[in-house]
């Protein structure tokens, strides 16, 4: 009888055919079988999972095949596009960056040149914004599924300057002020080098 087996798991593999109905039947194992990866399917994204604003974070993108096995052809330069991080708020408005296989940083969102060696490939990561980021990788059809993102937590550093909330207003018509006529400035905010809020919630103490 002919059979039709699919192995999914790459590695060496043995192969044990046996009567379940006749055990006077002696069972028959194959020589080792070496099974290759697939092509690669997906991305996962490792790294620290909390950091500063401002600080780097040296992630790893691996990838792996349809099955889960390491897809280690998949080697050489790759063109990524990171995503999952936003800018610090304004008035600094620092934009994510990740660095590429010359150690430049290049924004998140953009191509991204990183070397892979045996289906892993590096870069430094630096995010400004107080949140909690989703890092994902694409290079073509291969991506990051949620269940695969790194999530980081970014927190403020040190208070670094004062800022007020949003903008001033001015009284009308004609945004002209009164001497001796008090006009809203809003609140007052005490806030990293970043402009993130620096209250302690979510960082080094303010």
């Amino acid at each position: 009888k002919t059979l039709s087996l699919t192995l999914k798991t790459a590695g060496s593999q043995t192969l044990t055919a046996s009567d379940i109905t006749d055990g006077t039947k002696t069972a028959n194992t194959s020589p080792a079988l070496t099974v290759d990866p697939n092509v690669a399917a997906k991305f996962i994204v490792t790294g620290t999972t909390a950091m500063l604003s401002g600080a780097t974070n040296l992630i790893t993108i691996t990838a792996f095949d349809v099955h889960g096995n390491m897809a280690t052809t998949y080697a050489g330069d790759k063109s990524v596009t990171l995503s999952g991080a936003t800018a610090s708020p304004v008035p600094s408005a620092v934009a994510p960056t990740c660095t590429d296989k010359t150690a430049a940083a290049i924004g998140m969102g953009a191509p991204t040149t990183i070397t892979f060696t045996g289906a892993a490939g590096t870069c430094s990561m630096r995010l400004y914004k107080v949140e909690v980021a989703a890092i994902k990788a694409t290079q073509g059809t291969v991506a990051t599924a949620a269940a695969d993102d790194l999530d980081v937590t970014v927190r403020h550093g040190a208070v670094n300057h004062l800022k007020f909330q949003g903008d001033i207003l001015a009284p009308q018509p004609a945004n002209k002020f009164q001497a001796g006529v008090a006009f809203p400035l809003g609140a007052l905010e005490a806030v990293d080098l970043y402009d993130n809020i620096a209250n302690g919630a979510n960082g080094s103490s303010a």
